[in-house]
């Protein structure tokens, strides 16, 4: 990201308020469960997992050309999207649960039932 940024600070510059949002959700995520468990999120959710694929398709796409509009505005809202899932997640679980997949899973866990993770997705 940093190489990205040395690269083409004016993308960055001009998508700076959505960059912030970004970060501040991610910040948020951590907040939540520092506060409510006294530990680091970990819930790798599977929409976390393909958010961070259109952030790497996206981040190539800004290092090679120095601009990004569509790409961009996908990632931006999904990443949003997958912030609020995990803040959700957060907020469902009554004790730190790691290996969540999606926020459905989050209600199972919640009322005390077993969860299935794939091997793949969430160990």
């Amino acid at each position: 990201m940093a190489g990205c940024y040395i690269t083409c600070p004016q993308f960055f510059k001009d998508n700076l308020l959505k960059i912030s949002l970004l970060v501040a959700m991610e910040a948020g995520c951590y907040a939540i469960s520092y506060i409510r468990f006294g530990k680091e999120v970990a819930t790798h959710a599977i929409s976390s997992k393909f958010w961070t694929l259109v952030l790497l398709a996206t981040m190539i796409q800004v290092t090679v050309s120095c601009s990004s509009v569509i790409l961009f505005n996908i990632c931006f809202y999904l990443g949003i999207a997958t912030r609020i899932e995990i803040i959700g997640m957060l907020l469902i679980i009554k004790e730190w649960t790691n290996d969540i997949p999606t926020i459905y899973h989050a209600f199972l866990i919640r009322n005390g039932k077993e969860i299935t993770r794939h091997k793949l997705f969430n160990g």
